[in-house]
């Protein structure tokens, strides 16, 4: 088992390719791996020191497998967008209640009425 200082310290230092990347991989549902998945608004504060911390060499976040995601109300797309900078579940509310990739600000009933996991349209802090 790697730790993450050991595969920075590889990518930085060892690798023969000078743009290699490190991704966080994460399950993208509770039934995609017998343990590790966190809701989106862990997984996004994740990402946010990570790339803070690493951006030389940090490459996002990968996640396994699409059936997961598309039946954790599509949590691959939440993940994307606060990837590219496009959402984020953090800063959508100061109140945020989560249930796998669902995100509702207290007091709404429901994530929303299509079944996606609302995301918020502020970009998240450049690295």
């Amino acid at each position: 088992r790697h730790t993450r200082s050991c595969l920075v310290s590889w990518a930085r230092s060892t690798s023969i390719n000078p743009d290699v990347k490190v991704f966080i991989g994460a399950p993208a549902g509770p039934n995609a791996a017998g343990s590790g998945y966190i809701t989106a608004a862990a997984l996004e504060a994740i990402h946010i020191a990570t790339a803070a911390t690493y951006s030389d060499v940090y490459g996002g976040i990968m996640l396994w497998d699409t059936s997961n995601s598309d039946n954790n109300d599509n949590y691959g797309e939440v993940i994307a967008a606060v990837v590219h900078g496009t959402g984020s579940i953090i800063s959508s509310t100061p109140s945020v209640a989560t249930t796998g990739a669902h995100v509702a600000s207290t007091p709404s009933p429901s994530p929303s009425t299509t079944g996606k996991a609302k995301v918020a349209s502020t970009p998240l802090p450049s690295t």
